[in-house]
């Protein structure tokens, strides 16, 4: 879930469902709020629900798919937390839910 720095994460997902259009889990997300820098940073944990969904070709692999989003929702809410995106620049990041790519 992290760019290359391993900031961020998922641990102990339940899953609810699992079918070829939707995966849904629910499970604790783990974060580092990269204050003062990523390296002196502190891991924060959330409630977290996983929805796993949309689908391409899985690269070097025929007849497979792969989902392509995932929205995470926080039912107890969520921080402010600041990381440090791909590109290096600081952003904050609160939304109740987020969604992200999934890379191939």
């Amino acid at each position: 879930m992290a760019c290359a720095d391993n900031g961020a994460g998922l641990t102990h997902l339940r899953w609810a469902s699992w079918t070829p259009e939707l995966a849904s889990a629910y499970g604790t997300e783990w974060e580092n709020d990269c204050k003062p820098s990523c390296a002196q940073g502190h891991v924060h944990h959330y409630p977290v629900v996983v929805m796993l969904w949309g689908s391409a070709a899985v690269n070097g692999h025929p007849g497979q798919r792969r989902y392509t989003e995932a929205t995470l929702s926080y039912p107890q809410g969520r921080p402010a937390v600041y990381v440090r995106s791909c590109n290096g620049t600081v952003v904050a990041t609160y939304p109740a839910t987020q969604t992200l790519p999934l890379g191939p």
